[in-house]
């Protein structure tokens, strides 16, 4: 049976920004930001398509040749960042690296090809972003007085 990739859906919230996808994972307090490419297999990947007609799906969304390899590269950033419910390896026969896509779309003649980029961060949760504080100093105290001293007050 296909495999059939599906996003994991607790802990997880999405938002849309322009183009691209915000993820944040309150699991492992990360943030991911997907560009549309990336979003798109996201999207795609509910658990009832396999990773042919995902790719089948974006060669008609992005109007240019998007192949399964473009796929598995896509769900191999996922799964690095445990965005999915479960981790298969794609087939040994294929070669999915960056430099492999890149040299397909300049044979493709389709440059304006994008890889799907996952790019992650930490983030503290809000109990631990407030806890934060600055570095621990002594008390601050006044600078010595340094005006020179007046005799005191002949008029007084």
């Amino acid at each position: 049976m296909p495999y059939r990739p599906a996003v994991r859906q607790e802990d997880l919230t999405m938002e849309q920004v322009g183009d691209e996808l915000l993820v944040y994972d309150s699991r492992h307090l990360r943030a991911h930001r997907l560009n549309s490419i990336a979003a798109l297999v996201l999207r795609l990947s509910d658990g009832a398509r396999n990773v042919h007609e995902i790719a089948s799906c974006l060669q008609r969304e992005l109007g240019f040749p998007a192949d399964e390899e473009l796929v598995w590269f896509a769900l191999e950033k996922f799964a690095k960042v445990d965005l999915l419910t479960e981790v298969v390896t794609p087939p040994q026969a294929l070669s999915i690296s960056r430099r492999s896509l890149l040299q397909k779309a300049r044979v493709a003649g389709a440059m304006t090809l994008v890889l799907p980029v996952v790019e992650s961060m930490f983030v503290p949760s809000p109990a631990h972003a407030l806890s934060v504080t600055g570095p621990s100093f002594p008390p601050a105290t006044s600078p010595p007085d340094m005006r020179p001293s007046l005799p005191a007050d002949p008029f007084g």
